[in-house]
């Protein structure tokens, strides 16, 4: 077995424990290693915590083809994508083996078949579920809000040339972003090495140098084949590691900056089209180069923290790059290991792709301290896309991400479960310097337990056999966290150890509740229903309590 499916076989059967149980519980071993394929896939790609990658794995029987399905719909208003993913696991070594244009066909005529409300009745109940919010998420975003993007996931070779042309063909619509992804591409992803020690020689023109706040600077307009060359021998995707976004692939910009490179009329003028690069390094030198303007730049240690996009696809391309060619790129090169300059550069130059603002706080100093505050506790604080990845000695599931961490906390300690449905990423935005500055008494402790009793409604629902009456817990935790606060005060108080038996009790009572609001609702809104709606909706939490004297004098 080749040395990627050895590294990708031992960390799917890590990932079995972690599937739907009904999934868990199958007795056959290639299947369920299938399915730990998909999940591992969702969680990668997607960047998602080990439980809500689960949520997306849809059962082999009735799937149409189809083994995962993510629906992100917490970004601006009008604005939702989705993440379909069709994943072949080769259980031997076939280099030669690809993902196949019947099977691009049938996952084509799935989304269309989705789109248009035509699912077959032998669908599964996972799929028409998954359907129907992706339909009403779809319906919500005027024209151009949504992109579907499909993954073909696989352990085999690239993409034949048919297979390409079969892509092509059939997602035309500029909705559509497909991906193909090897075993090669996952691998990498999840690349441990966090320091690049390479070091190379390229060729400059007419540079300008100087010393500004004690930084010393070079600013030069870089031939693209030379900005390949310090890609291809500094370590390639190691040069990436402090950019703050992961590259994942064909992005609208992405396309653009690759289409330009590739044609031979467009390419003179990349250095009026594109942002330019700004590399940090440990060190740079020039000396003369021949000629008064041409310099050799020797440059120690380099690490791209805006335009690693362009990098990656100009290195790609160069093959398109004639000597003719006098296609060039802006270079910005600062000479600096101050980390926090280091963090202010590379918030201050992100501007061609956009950033999240959780990448912005990932220093943050309190931050810091609640990381340390989790990882006595045996649990680990994502601050950073994908910081964890690649440490086999860390456990994927008892990963939490801070987004997801506030999620909850606003959940339990501020009543907010509606609005942190409605939006993550917002949630974030506005409440982070709220619940993260150094005067916050008691937060890391209050966050623990924000972060235990997620976890433990998690387990729960992990647990559950999966039908039509308990579907709706998917979108439910944050709900069931802000009931299990308002049943039992006592669940809000870090000082107090709760008994497992104590929690049993509230999250029965607080199913309960659920439980006959959507009966309520459903009932009330026929086909207008759906789960998604209800949670998010404002009215959630006076649904919840109205039946309850003690909870509803509270929010009437």
């Amino acid at each position: 077995m080749n040395v990627n499916n050895q590294i990708l076989f031992n960390k799917l059967d890590g990932y079995i424990q972690h599937l739907p149980s009904i999934i868990e519980n199958d007795n056959d071993q290639n299947r369920k290693r299938s399915k730990a394929f998909a999940l591992f896939a969702v969680e990668l790609i997607n960047n998602l915590e080990m439980s809500e990658a689960a949520r997306c794995i849809i059962d082999g029987r009735g799937d149409n083809g189809i083994d995962a399905i993510y629906i992100d719909d917490s970004q601006e208003i009008g604005s939702v994508s989705v993440h379909i993913f069709q994943t072949k696991l080769f259980q031997r070594d076939d280099e030669s083996k690809t993902i196949g244009e019947n099977t691009i066909t049938k996952i084509h005529a799935t989304i269309e078949s989705i789109l248009n409300g035509r699912l077959t009745e032998n669908s599964s109940t996972q799929l028409k579920n998954k359907a129907t919010e992706m339909q009403q998420a779809i319906s919500k975003c005027g024209f151009g809000g949504y992109r579907i993007f499909i993954y073909f996931v696989y352990n085999g070779s690239s993409p034949n040339n048919n297979e390409i042309k079969r892509k092509e063909e059939l997602f035309k619509e500029k909705f559509f972003e497909v991906h193909f992804l090897t075993t090669h591409d996952l691998i990498a992803l999840i690349d441990p090495t966090t320091k690049n020690t390479g070091q190379t020689n390229v060729k400059v023109s007419n540079p300008i140098e100087g010393l500004n706040a004690g930084i010393k600077y070079l600013v030069t307009s870089l031939p693209v084949r030379e900005l390949a060359k310090i890609y291809n021998e500094c370590g390639k995707e190691n040069i990436l590691n402090k950019n703050i976004r992961n590259f994942l692939g064909n992005s609208k910009i992405n396309n653009q900056i690759a289409n330009t490179i590739r044609d031979k009329d467009e390419r003179q003028y990349f250095w009026f089209l594109n942002n330019g690069v700004t590399i940090i390094c440990d060190y740079f030198e020039t000396r003369p180069e021949g000629t008064e303007n041409k310099k050799s730049l020797d440059i120690k240690n380099p690490s791209v923290i805006n335009g690693g996009q362009t990098t990656r696809i100009i290195a790609e391309n160069v093959g398109y790059i004639t000597d003719e060619d006098n296609a060039t790129v802006l270079l910005r090169l600062y000479e600096t290991q101050n980390g926090d300059l280091i963090d202010e550069i590379t918030v201050g130059t992100n501007s061609q792709n956009s950033i999240k603002y959780r990448d912005t706080k990932a220093n943050n100093k309190t931050q810091f301290k609640v990381k340390e505050y989790f990882k006595d506790k045996g649990y680990f604080l994502e601050t950073k896309v994908r910081e964890y990845s690649g440490n086999n000695k860390i456990d994927n599931y008892k990963i939490i991400k801070n987004d997801t961490l506030v999620q909850a906390y606003l959940s339990m300690y501020e009543k907010e479960p509606d609005k942190v449905k409605i939006s993550k990423g917002r949630a974030f935005e506005e409440n982070f310097d709220k619940i993260f500055y150094e005067a916050n008494h008691n937060i890391a402790a209050k966050l623990y337990r924000s972060c235990e009793i997620l976890y433990f409604v998690r387990e729960k629902a992990k647990k559950e056999e999966q039908s039509d009456n308990n579907s709706y817990l998917e979108h439910a935790e944050f709900a069931i966290l802000f009931l299990l606060g308002e049943l039992n005060q006592n669940l809000l108080d870090t000082t107090i150890i709760i008994k497992k038996s104590t929690l049993e009790l509230d999250y029965n009572n607080a199913r309960t509740i659920i439980t006959r609001v959507v009966k309520e609702q459903s009932e009330k809104l026929g086909a207008e229903y759906s789960h998604n709606n209800l949670f998010k909706n404002p009215k959630l939490k006076a649904y919840l309590t109205e039946r309850n004297d003690n909870l509803s004098m509270k929010f009437n």
